[in-house]
């Protein structure tokens, strides 16, 4: 049996992973043992694997009555035990990550709250205050823009000494 912890749900798939090969070397080195005694030879692969990922403590299966008994493509609980099999180890991954998920949704949901009731209003009024900000700052470059060209205007028309008379 192997613990798998739920509290990063992009953590799982990788602790999976990492039990799934360390599984395949413990076969690989029963195989070079098998070998040393009994000769033979092989290419140390894993050809193919046959998996059962029974997944137990785990609130959601505990709750299910012992003597329940069912079987899917993707899973079963056959035995008078507080374990389901996954037919696959993707299969036993997505349902611990949707467990994990699920158990975060008091955060997500507490989360989803404080944003709709203090950060949508105060970002509500940022968003007004930039608007404004942002027209103001238009009729600044506006009014520059305007001064420049008057600016120009002059000393096209006058020369600088006469222009500096009217200053």
């Amino acid at each position: 049996m192997y613990k798998i912890g739920l509290e990063n749900s992009d953590l799982i798939k990788p602790q999976i992973k990492e039990i799934i090969e360390k599984k395949n070397q413990e076969c690989i080195n029963v195989l070079k043992k098998f070998i040393q005694v009994y000769g033979g030879e092989s290419k140390y692969t894993i050809l193919n694997r046959r998996s059962e990922d029974k997944i137990m403590g785990e609130d959601s299966i505990d709750l299910l009555p012992i003597k329940q008994h069912w079987h899917t493509d993707i899973a079963k609980k056959v035995y008078n035990e507080a374990t389901v099999e996954f037919s696959d180890p993707a299969f036993a991954s997505n349902y611990l990550r949707t467990r994990a998920l699920e158990d975060k949704m008091d955060v997500v949901d507490r989360l989803t709250e404080l944003i709709e009731s203090r950060l949508s209003p105060a970002l509500e009024n940022l968003s007004v205050n930039l608007n404004t900000h942002i027209a103001v700052e238009k009729k600044i470059e506006k009014g520059i823009s305007n001064f420049n060209k008057v600016v120009n205007k002059l000393n096209n028309r006058l020369s600088q000494r006469k222009l500096n008379e009217y200053l």
